[in-house]
């Protein structure tokens, strides 16, 4: 018979498989602590706190023991699998280099640590609590008293369940537009099969106040515009917005998903009709959950049209949720995004007043503007705000936007954000959410390697000076 190709491997016996396993190795037919035959050791367990048994935190060269559970894993997971080569996720010291992208953005340590316990029910006590909590806070940052919503999705399927909810196909809107994201706005009512009348503004340009005034004249159902348009770094009026609408007695609906928690929003003094936002910008959580404030006027416009084709898009569904007890999302919600959203609300709105933590953000963007101009970049306007967001800019001289992008992110491991639409490839944009003033300078530092020897502009020396001309007036503004 012949033989096969694969030979048995013949196990040792006696004394010679006692010299093969060695001194304190099992031997082949010993029995491990679990029940199991073989030759396998015993696995190491982790030290354990006596007064708390939890696992001991315990590094050694900087770096976690085998077999040791330390807190950021138990919070976060790996955050190595999130960047460049870099840990990310905390603000403070640890977060070696944060995101400065215009989102998702860089999250509070406490979002990490809500998003990391067991998921809770939807439709239990504990999530009906929280989902009104929740709903408060959101209700103090877009400076209302209206009914404040979250439901499932990103922020564009937020829009576009609030244009669903007032306007039926047919209807005339105005979209007035100066960048990407309002364009966007201009083909989701396009797609509603809206008459959609589309008031244009270039990207470099604010929104042309006398020509949606003019477009307005005609009996139109909604004025739809962006608050702070993340690709261009501009920030639109919302005053001057709404004061249009109620002159023509139409609805004002406003996509915030990137000012709101970062910008002053007064919802009810402006008398806008309908706010849409998201998780993950602004506000500081996750991505996941929208965000959608409805005015007293739009709930009437909503109730006096046939609901909307799409069952998860109907407002009267959501609200019926809302109302039990306890509260409800409608539909199953991404629980573990909505527990980081309560924690990076409490962060926003708790920790100090809402205007503080706004101020703050406003300063860390006054020192990116500060730097990037140092630098030598043209730092682009923002609009009706001081401070933007996001900070557009374009890089000198002979240095090309997307090279620059690139160069960061494979150099310095440091994400910004490259320009979008007809800008792309000629500005870059950074985003100042999620950070603090320490993260700056590093974001400098970065750009001046990235762009050693273009235009012979030294390494460090542009963004140390500007850095240290905005420390010490902030220092001095402190001082007085």
């Amino acid at each position: 018979m012949a033989r096969s190709g694969l030979r048995r491997r013949r196990t040792p016996s006696g004394d010679s498989a006692r010299r093969r396993q060695g001194p304190g190795r099992a031997g082949p037919t010993s029995v491990d602590r679990t029940g199991q035959h073989g030759n396998r050791r015993r696995p190491r367990l982790p030290h354990r706190d006596r007064g708390t048994g939890r696992p001991r935190q315990s590094r050694v060269g900087g770096r976690h023991r085998p077999g040791r559970t330390s807190s950021r894993c138990r919070a976060g997971g790996n955050a190595r699998h999130q960047s460049h080569a870099a840990e990310r996720g905390n603000r403070g010291a640890g977060a070696v280099i944060p995101l400065f992208v215009p989102g998702p953005v860089t999250v509070d340590p406490a979002v990490l640590t809500a998003q990391a316990t067991a998921p809770i029910y939807h439709r239990g006590d504990e999530y009906g609590r929280m989902l009104r909590d929740i709903t408060a806070m959101l209700a103090q940052v877009l400076g209302t008293t209206s009914d404040v919503y979250c439901v499932c999705g990103s922020g564009t399927a937020t829009l576009e369940m609030a244009v669903q909810n007032i306007c039926p196909s047919g209807d005339r809107v105005v979209v007035a537009t100066n960048g990407y994201f309002g364009e966007r706005l201009a083909e989701l009512c396009h797609r509603l099969d809206l008459d959609t009348v589309h008031v244009r503004a270039d990207y470099t340009e604010p929104l042309p106040i006398q020509q949606i005034d003019r477009a307005l004249r005609t009996p139109t159902t909604a004025l739809l515009a962006v608050h702070h348009e993340t690709s261009t770094g501009r920030v639109n009026d919302l005053a001057t917005l709404a004061n249009l609408c109620r002159a023509h007695r139409a609805l004002c609906v406003i996509d915030a998903v990137s000012s709101a928690g970062v910008l002053p929003i007064n919802m009810d003094r402006h008398g806008l009709d309908v706010v849409v936002s998201s998780s993950h910008k602004g506000i500081g959580g996750a991505p996941g959950v929208g965000i959608l404030a409805i005015s007293p006027r739009a709930w009437g416009r909503a109730r006096a049209v046939a609901p909307p084709a799409t069952l998860a898009g109907d407002w009267g569904r959501v609200r019926r949720a809302f109302l039990r007890d306890p509260a409800e999302s409608l539909w199953t919600p991404p629980v573990s995004v909505m527990a980081g959203l309560h924690a990076a609300l409490e962060a926003l709105t708790r920790r100090a007043p809402l205007a503080q933590a706004q101020a703050h953000r406003a300063a860390i963007g006054r020192a990116v503007r500060a730097g990037l101009s140092g630098c030598g970049f043209t730092v682009w306007p923002s609009g009706a705000a001081e401070v933007a967001p996001v900070t557009a800019a374009e890089p000198p001289s002979g240095i090309a936007a997307d090279e620059l992008v690139a160069t960061l992110r494979e150099v310095t491991g440091v994400q910004i954000g490259s320009g979008l639409g007809p800008l792309a490839g000629r500005i870059v944009r950074v985003s100042h959410l999620g950070i603090e003033l320490f993260h700056v300078f590093g974001l400098l530092g970065a750009i001046s390697v990235a762009t050693r020897g273009a235009a012979d502009r030294a390494a460090d020396g542009p963004a140390e000076q500007a850095w240290r001309a905005f420390t010490a007036s902030a220092v001095k503004a402190a001082a007085a």
